[in-house]
């Protein structure tokens, strides 16, 4: 199976990457460049599509392609975006930009794009995650500087609506989340605290719960990053920079969470990993060892064991399976 790997380009990287994982041996292999852009740290594919932010000169944004051509480039910000979504019932591209502290949204028209809207936050906001959650037909933005998650709606323009804002304990620094795909619960990741947060839609969103992704280390000054579900629902993963670790848990029948891994990247600060297609893998990006590293997961426990390490990759941030 095929996937793209996004990168900063500070070093040696050109871009966009491909790697095939393949199956049968189990291993990852044929590194080739596959698009040549600056600093496309996060990527969203739909089909032969991909959407990057990206920056050239002195500006930053979006850039569009579709197989393998350049479509599209905003160069609307100063500074990249972190964060990137694409949602195929909206046909609307999302960014995030943690250094501007706004977001960024947009149209796809007849395989072309409109910018749409730009919302800014106040003074320290941090803007790192804006994505459309299907179950609850929402926007989600999550405000690292700020504390917040802001919840929107779509009105007929396209344009967003809010209809909530989720506070958090100061300081912990809500990063990503990701949804449960049959209960009504969101799942949030601190940065800062290396927790899980736990929330559960009744009338509202209500933060309900949190738990330590690794009990054993204190809750400041960490640099929790990437935050994953699996498909069926019965096991969350988190990856934390500062050990350089992922951690498993168990999600219970009532949407709590029981932590039952954690486990070595073999690498040093992983920024991303998501799970394969079929469920079975897991790759993490090491960004500063400029390495991956794959990892069986066992579909019945959720726990993985180590394949693959040291898979060379420059300066890696991003996972996307095809």
């Amino acid at each position: 199976m095929q996937l793209l790997l996004g990168t900063y380009t500070k070093k040696d990287s050109e871009g966009i990457y491909s790697l095939e994982l393949d199956v049968s041996s189990n291993e990852c292999k044929g590194l080739i460049s596959h698009l040549k852009i600056d600093n496309p740290t996060y990527i969203a594919l739909d089909g032969s599509r991909i959407f990057s932010v990206c920056s050239k000169d002195e500006k930053a944004g979006l850039a569009y392609f579709n197989n393998g051509v350049l479509v599209k480039r905003f160069l609307n910000e100063t500074s990249t975006p972190c964060y990137v979504s694409y949602d195929s019932f909206y046909q609307m591209i999302f960014t995030a930009n943690y250094h501007q502290g706004q977001i960024n949204t947009y149209h796809l028209v007849n395989d072309d794009l409109e910018s749409l809207q730009k919302i800014v936050y106040p003074q320290g906001s941090k803007a790192h995650f804006v994505q459309r959650i299907i179950n609850f037909n929402a926007v989600f933005v999550c405000d690292l500087g700020l504390d917040k998650v802001y919840v929107y709606g779509i009105d007929d323009r396209k344009q967003l609506e809010l209809k909530q804002t989720i506070d958090f304990e100061p300081g912990c620094g809500p990063r990503h989340l990701v949804s449960h795909p049959t209960m009504p619960m969101i799942y949030v990741l601190g940065e800062n605290t290396n927790e899980v947060f736990i929330i559960k839609f009744i009338r509202s969103f209500e933060v309900i719960n949190k738990i330590s992704a690794n009990p054993d280390q204190i809750t400041q000054n960490q640099h929790a990053a990437a935050i994953r579900i699996s498909k069926d629902g019965k096991f969350l993963y988190t990856s934390n920079r500062a050990d350089h670790t992922i951690s498993v848990f168990k999600i219970l029948d009532d949407g709590q969470l029981m932590l039952i891994q954690t486990i070595s990247t073999y690498g040093t600060h992983p920024r991303d990993f998501n799970l394969s297609p079929d469920q079975n893998y897991l790759l993490a990006a090491n960004l500063l060892s400029d390495s991956l590293t794959l990892f069986r997961r066992d579909r019945y426990t959720g726990k993985l064991s180590l394949i693959q390490k040291g898979i060379s990759v420059y300066e890696p941030t991003c996972v996307v399976f095809r």
